[in-house]
């Protein structure tokens, strides 16, 4: 009936484990992108099994073994290593997550809400079924089942924050925790976009979640050297390949240029009168804002940073504020017009996370979330050829090298334009 197969005995017993198999294999085998295979498993082949899990038998087993078999897939589409976090998979796309439905949390609640509403029916015989101990032993069952790992999980509230946490509270997924303070920048993870070729979507997925091969991440609990390949006497992590590398100096430079000049066109298209980096000689030397824009009597200056993950996105944004809020530059840009400028930073981490205050800033000039979305894009893009450069270029530093002190990713925040080490 509707899915649920019966016998004289009752209820059967469906191999589901078996066909999601199947239905898993005919979608690796089709001619897809990766991106629209995470689009045919989140909305067509998952939401075919609730009906059958909601209504006929299942177990702890069972649902923990469908979970794998999609994260196992997953893992092979976009070729993420073994030990990507599990919330990465599960946390709503809004989160940071793939946003794939887990069976193992999801069909429980949805059971309990099932059975609890038939109770309420208007049917006299459909009430008098859910006061029967069949109904009472499937609820019974179905509360036990809501348990996962110590945690109560009855509804999709529930639901959303329990992977949320597990994604955020990993070490990779830490940095993502301030993704939905711009609405629509992770929409790339979860549309099935076609502008994105699908080994680069792979790539930018692997910079989204930290899993592109660094030395610090191959050699992940492993007693084995970890120091950067160009000699730069640091770690080779991501955030020091994308910040601070010596190899990848230029491509900094081209990732915050990309992002300057898109913002300045859609300034322009929104009838603003725009300057990109105009020269500023003020008592405290040389400005060079990103964009100073002049809207309905107005005057803005705007400066665009791509910051590392290890300070705070408001210390990176008070910081930048600050360098432009000198009285002499102020006067300069402000000339003839009666409102003082407002100063603003768009700041935006390397992996693709935006501060709150650049987001409101950009909104009130006009940028929606599909804005926010391609922004988003352009920057992990800009990261993922600093990798490559990295990774393919074979300079090292020599001579004597001095650091600078307080030295540390964040030292490239403005397309590179500071060095946190000198070569003798």
């Amino acid at each position: 009936y509707l899915g649920v197969r019966y016998t004289a005995s009752g209820l059967e017993k469906a191999r589901i484990d078996t066909e999601v198999k199947d239905l898993l294999t005919r979608v690796s085998k089709g001619p897809l992108k990766p991106q629209q295979r995470l689009v045919i498993l989140k909305f067509y082949l998952l939401p075919r099994l609730y009906h059958r899990l909601v209504l006929g038998p299942i177990s702890a087993k069972l649902l923990l073994k469908i979970d794998r078999l999609v994260r196992s897939s997953v893992r092979r589409w976009l070729m993420l290593p073994h030990d990507v976090p599990v919330g990465f998979f599960h946390a709503e796309v809004k989160h940071g997550g793939l946003g794939i439905p887990s069976l193992r949390t999801s069909i429980p609640g949805l059971r309990i809400q099932r059975l609890e509403r038939l109770g309420d029916s208007d049917s006299l015989l459909c009430r008098k079924a859910a006061a029967g101990a069949y109904v009472g032993l499937c609820l019974d069952q179905a509360m036990r089942l809501s348990a996962y790992r110590g945690k109560e999980i009855r509804t999709k509230k529930d639901y959303q924050a329990t992977w949320r946490d597990s994604l955020h509270n990993s070490a990779d997924g830490n940095a993502l925790k301030g993704c939905k303070n711009a609405k629509g920048s992770t929409r790339w993870l979860g549309e099935g976009t076609t502008f994105l070729r699908g080994r680069e979507f792979i790539n930018l997925v692997k910079i989204w979640i930290n899993a592109l091969p660094t030395l610090t991440r191959l050699r992940r609990g492993r007693e084995a050297s970890i120091r950067c390949r160009a000699d730069c006497l640091a770690d080779e992590s991501l955030g020091h390949i994308l910040q601070k590398c010596h190899r990848t100096h230029q491509e900094r430079i081209r990732r915050h240029d990309v992002i300057v000049r898109y913002l300045a066109k859609r300034l322009q298209d929104k009838g603003m009168r725009v300057m990109v980096e105009p020269l500023y000689r003020t008592d405290v030397g040389d400005r060079k804002p990103d964009i100073v824009l002049h809207n309905e009597g107005q005057c803005w200056i705007l400066d665009v940073q791509v910051v590392g993950t290890r300070a705070p996105l408001e210390v990176c944004y008070t910081k930048k504020v600050q360098k432009y809020s000198e009285p002499s530059i102020l006067a300069l840009v402000q000339g003839k017009s009666p409102n003082k400028p407002i100063v603003r930073s768009v700041t935006v981490s390397y992996r693709g996370v935006w501060y709150k205050k650049s987001v409101d800033t950009l909104r009130d000039l006009g940028m929606n979330g599909n804005d926010f979305k391609l922004l988003t894009v352009r920057c992990l893009q800009g990261g993922l050829r600093a990798f490559w450069v990295h990774q393919r270029k074979t300079t090292v530093r020599s001579g004597r090298i001095q650091l600078q002190p307080n030295g540390d990713e964040n030292e490239f925040v403005n397309g590179g334009e500071r060095r946190s080490a000198v070569v003798g």
